[in-house]
């Protein structure tokens, strides 16, 4: 941390590529699926997870981590979107938002899912 108690932007170290949740209409079934373009951004912050457990969905087992992530500044992300991990190939859903103006960050609160039943 810097003097001032903010952290400065040398001591984010995870870079995520920002996916926005963009909504088309489908003109056959009406539906308005989403799909997760990258913005051509990345994002500086720090990830922490904060829980994880197994979930039994339709017969499938899945991993859910619940966790947080602060980037440096304000973007505009909202709590559709993603953020994409290429470290370790995980994508993080964007659960919800926040401000934290005296730091001068974005706190996310993110959910990833795994799958793979290995």
């Amino acid at each position: 941390m810097t003097g001032t108690g903010k952290p400065g932007a040398g001591e984010y170290r995870w870079r995520f590529e920002w996916l926005v949740c963009v909504r088309t209409p489908d003109g056959v079934t009406g539906d308005n699926p989403k799909s997760y373009p990258s913005t051509g951004n990345y994002l500086w912050g720090n990830y922490s997870a904060q829980s994880s457990n197994e979930q039994d969905k339709y017969g499938a087992i899945r991993t859910v981590t619940q966790g947080e992530v602060r980037v440096r500044g304000f973007p505009n992300i909202s709590a559709e979107d993603r953020l994409y991990y290429f470290n370790f190939g995980e994508t993080y859903d964007v659960t919800g938002v926040r401000r934290d103006f005296e730091n001068y960050e974005t706190v996310l609160d993110v959910e990833s899912v795994n799958t793979s039943n290995g």
